[in-house]
């Protein structure tokens, strides 16, 4: 659910066929997955991520009907932490850009500890070298384990 539109109609009717799809999703008991991005002009500097406009996208993910929230990492533990204050709904917490390993590690270390009830990360995963190695890392710190700080390495030498 993409919000922050130059045109507000367009963003409200996004927003309904949103509040549809998820209505559905009950009739068929479907679990509903809603992924907020803020985009477009509301968007003062599109490289930070705001964490009250983040957590106001979970909110109204919750209020049309989703069972999971699929959330930008806002930047911090303590960002994220008011983000799933204020969804009810468990919030799972994007890969983002590519990085390196250490730093998909430090950002799931920091989304869990916030309240994230998870992760979804795609090409952090898919595009490094030791994707094993990575996938059973974030296991560990989603299942609440540790990991040896001599895991967290660049992707390229992961």
């Amino acid at each position: 659910m993409f919000l922050g539109w130059d045109d507000r109609n367009a963003e409200a009717q996004h927003v309904a066929h949103n509040a549809a799809v998820s209505l559905e999703c009950e009739r068929l008991g479907v679990v509903r997955i809603i992924e907020t991005m803020i985009r477009g002009r509301a968007v003062s500097r599109p490289d930070q991520i705001n964490p009250d406009s983040v957590a106001m996208a979970a909110r109204m993910a919750y209020e049309v009907g989703c069972d999971l929230v699929k959330v930008e990492w806002p930047g911090s533990a303590e960002s994220l932490a008011k983000v799933v204050d204020a969804c009810p709904a468990p919030i799972l917490v994007a890969g983002g850009d590519l990085t390196s390993a250490a730093d998909v590690l430090a950002m799931a270390r920091g989304a869990l500890s916030a309240g994230a009830a998870g992760l979804v990360i795609g090409r952090n995963i898919v595009q490094a070298t030791g994707r094993a190695e990575l996938v059973r890392d974030l296991s560990l710190l989603v299942h609440g384990r540790t990991v040896a700080v001599q895991s967290a390495q660049p992707t390229a030498g992961y």
